[in-house]
């Protein structure tokens, strides 16, 4: 079974290849629904971030825990 960070990382990802594929679409002169890109985009944008919290937050812990010992 795959653990929640596996499936968060997964759905990220079909997120930006689905927001990749708008553009890439768009670029073709095909009409988007550029709410739809403006969504996906701070979607990306918001899960990126909190990856980087997460890491960070990982990054204190290990460093609290290495001056405690």
């Amino acid at each position: 079974m795959p653990s929640k960070d596996d499936i968060a990382q997964f759905k990220l990802e079909v997120t930006r290849q689905h927001l990749n594929y708008l553009k890439y679409i768009r670029t073709r002169g095909h009409a988007v629904d550029e709410a739809e890109i403006a969504r996906l985009e701070a979607e990306v944008v918001a899960a990126e971030e909190a990856k980087a919290r997460e890491r960070s937050r990982e990054a204190s812990d290990d460093e609290k825990g290495l001056s405690a010992r």
